[in-house]
């Protein structure tokens, strides 16, 4: 059901629409308007009717802690949807197929950073929880070799080929790379690189970096973008990372793991004592059944998130009747 769907939907359960209302004539045959919401509840209407009382439910709870919508956190929320639908442009196909507008998107990406905002101050992780984590996970924090060189690139191979005879003449290869290097990621620092494992640059570069000793210079070689000397500066053999290089990493995914769950049970607990009145019986008895049960909803209908994994069964909520 699109959000046009589900606005008429409501807007006619408020107002109690006729039912013998003519929809469309087709030929000598007419759709009413009793038909035509009876498919509509049927689909998906109760789905819809609870991302909105979610909504509602989710922004009279901030207002009360004086959590206000943050703009930062409603874009990167935006960005994720991108991120899971591969581009801008599958993005805007399925906006469209959807009847929806890229500001009903905000508006519910804007909702769902306010309920991480509320949720995430009850969330918290000991360093014990960290120390556990690490210890349970531990080859998941290994890195492979590293190495550090220092870069030059170069447009042209006589370029690149001139400043070696240069290095093997006893050239200074930082103050060459400031000099003459068309590198800009590298070029002020000298060309220094910094520590990296394979895959954290091109392959061309990562192979030839990999294969070299320290203080070896490289032959000159073709890459992506030009013409390439490296020296290497040090290397390091594969193996795990220190505790105190991936604290903050674990602090992170313990806080986002948490934090799925737990705004699921948030949402589902305030369901509970919230006010909820459904004016169609069609849509009380399942309407309460996903107040009981479902996640959070997503920024975008049918888009799949960690949260439509997360399904917990509470005590039914109260509140719940007919006309």
């Amino acid at each position: 059901m699109t959000l046009l769907a589900a606005a008429v939907l409501l807007g006619c359960l408020g107002a109690g629409c006729a039912g013998n209302r003519v929809m469309a004539r087709v030929g000598k045959g007419v759709v009413r308007h009793d038909e035509w919401m009876r498919q509509l509840v049927r689909e998906q209407g109760a789905e819809e009717l609870l991302a909105l009382v979610d909504e509602a439910i989710i922004r009279q709870e901030a207002a009360k802690l004086g959590v206000a919508p943050d703009g930062q956190a409603t874009q990167a929320k935006t960005g994720e949807v991108v991120a899971l639908m591969g581009s801008q442009s599958a993005l805007d196909e399925r906006l469209q197929s959807l009847r929806m507008t890229m500001d009903d998107l905000r508006r519910r990406a804007e909702s769902l950073a306010l309920l991480d905002a509320v949720v995430r101050k009850q969330v918290r992780v000991s360093q014990a929880e960290v120390a556990a984590y690490h210890q349970e996970h531990r080859k998941d924090f290994r890195r492979g070799p590293t190495v550090r060189v220092r870069l030059m690139l170069f447009a042209t191979k006589e370029n690149a080929d001139a400043v070696m005879t240069a290095l093997k003449a006893g050239g200074d290869f930082a103050g060459l790379a400031k000099e003459l290097s068309d590198d800009p990621g590298t070029k002020d620092a000298g060309g220094d690189t910094g520590w990296f494992e394979e895959g954290d640059y091109a392959p061309e570069i990562s192979r030839v970096a990999l294969k070299l000793d320290p203080g070896q210079l490289s032959p000159v070689f073709k890459g992506p973008d030009g013409w390439y000397i490296l020296r290497c500066e040090g290397k390091r053999p594969a193996g795990e990372l220190p505790p105190e290089e991936v604290q903050d990493r674990i602090q992170n995914r313990l806080v986002q793991q948490k934090l799925l769950e737990e705004r699921a049970k948030w949402l589902i607990q305030k369901r509970s004592e919230a006010a909820i009145v459904v004016k169609d019986r069609r849509l009380a008895k399942p309407l309460q059944a996903l107040l009981a049960t479902a996640p959070p909803p997503t920024p975008l209908p049918g888009l799949m998130t960690p949260d439509r994994m997360f399904l917990q069964t509470p005590p039914a909520p109260t509140g719940i009747g007919g006309p």
